[in-house]
C-alpha cells in the first residue's frame, strides 16, 4: 500500500458535495476535473438548487455516474451543503470533500490532501478539517478563500510549518476535506444563513477544539468574475452578510478573541459598503442587525 492508501481506512471513503444552480458550463468544467483525479473519490454528489431542466439534462447525459439530490427550491450554499452533507452522512460517508460549482480542482488536488493527511500523523493529532491552496485563474492565492490562521497553539502552529502545513481556524468551501464524524459532533451547515458566513460558522464550530491544515501543494482554481468583490456592488444581498455577521458573531463557533478578530472586520465591511453606497445602503444594513438580532438560524 503506498501512503495515500495507508492514510484512509476502508471504511472511509470520501464522497464529493458539490451545490449548484444554474451555472451549466462551469459546473461541466468542475465535474470534469473531479472525473481525472489522480485519487478518485468514491462518489459524486451533487445537489440542484432548484436547477432548471437544461442543467439536469447536462449532467444526466455527460455524467451518468454521478447521484443528483434535487431540492424544490434554491437555498443557497448553505442549504445546499447542508442537504448534501446529510446524504452523505446517511450513506456512511467516512470524508466529505466540498467543491463549489466555479471552483476547479487540479488533476491530483485530492491525492495531495490524503498524502498531507498522513504526513500530519507525525506531529498531530487527526485533523478533523483539510484545506486546499485555492487560486484565481491567474495563479493568485484567491483572497476570499484564504483561511485564518490559528494562533491558540503555538506549538502545533510552528510544528505545522515545519512540515510544510499552517494550522488553521476556519475556512471556505472550495476544497474542503471534512472528516464526517467531526460533522456528527458539531453539526451540519446551518441551512438558515442561505449565503455567505455559513462557511465561517460550519468549519468554526469544528475547529473551535479540532484540528485543520491548509495543504499548499493541493491546488483549487476558483473561478469567480474577478479575485475579490467590491461590496458597494452586493447592493440588496449585502442584507445577508449583514445579518449572517451578526448570528456568527453570536453563535458558538468561535471564542472571545475569533468574535474580536471578526467585529473588526465586519466594521470594515461596513464602512466600505456604506461609502461605496454614498450612504444609500444604510437601510440595508439597518435590516440586516434587525434581523441579526431579533432572529435565529435554526440548527
Amino acid at each position: 500500500m503506498n501512503n495515500v492508501e495507508n492514510a484512509l481506512s476502508s471504511d472511509e471513503n470520501i464522497w464529493v458535495v458539490l451545490p449548484t444552480h444554474n451555472r451549466k458550463e462551469l459546473l461541466r468544467e468542475s465535474l470534469t476535473a473531479l472525473r481525472t483525479q489522480t485519487h478518485k473519490p468514491a462518489h459524486v454528489l451533487v445537489v440542484l438548487n432548484a436547477s432548471p431542466p437544461e442543467v439536469t439534462l447536462m449532467l444526466e447525459s455527460e455524467f451518468p455516474e454521478i447521484e443528483l439530490l434535487r431540492l424544490d427550491e434554491n437555498l443557497g450554499s448553505a442549504g445546499g451543503f447542508h442537504f448534501g452533507i446529510k446524504r452523505a452522512l446517511e450513506a456512511g460517508a467516512g470524508w466529505v470533500w466540498l467543491m463549489d460549482d466555479d471552483a476547479i480542482a487540479e488533476p491530483d488536488s485530492l491525492e495531495r490532501l490524503l498524502t498531507a493527511l498522513k504526513q500530519v500523523e507525525v506531529f498531530s493529532p487527526d485533523p478533523d478539517i483539510l484545506l486546499s491552496r485555492v487560486v484565481w485563474t491567474d495563479g493568485r492565492i484567491h483572497p476570499m478563500n484564504f483561511p485564518w490562521l490559528d494562533w491558540r497553539r503555538l506549538p502545533l502552529l510552528w510544528k505545522a510549518l515545519n512540515w510544510g502545513f499552517l494550522l488553521v481556524r476556519s475556512g471556505a468551501w472550495a476544497g474542503m476535506l471534512v472528516r464526517t464524524s467531526a460533522v456528527q459532533r458539531h453539526g451540519l451547515p446551518i441551512k438558515d444563513y442561505f449565503v455567505w458566513c455559513e462557511d465561517l460558522d460550519f468549519s468554526g464550530r469544528i475547529l473551535r477544539r479540532g484540528v485543520g491544515y491548509w495543504v499548499f501543494d493541493s491546488v483549487v482554481v476558483h473561478k469567480t468574475k474577478g479575485p475579490t468583490a467590491a461590496v458597494g456592488d452586493y447592493g440588496e444581498r449585502f442584507f445577508f452578510e449583514v445579518r449572517n455577521r451578526i448570528w456568527l458573531l453570536r453563535s458558538n463557533a468561535f471564542g472571545v478573541l475569533g468574535k474580536l478578530a471578526w467585529t473588526i472586520h465586519f466594521a470594515g465591511e461596513l464602512l466600505f459598503y456604506l461609502w461605496a453606497t454614498r450612504g444609500k445602503g444604510l437601510g440595508v444594513v439597518r435590516r440586516g442587525f434587525v434581523s441579526g438580532f431579533r432572529s435565529k438560524p435554526k440548527e
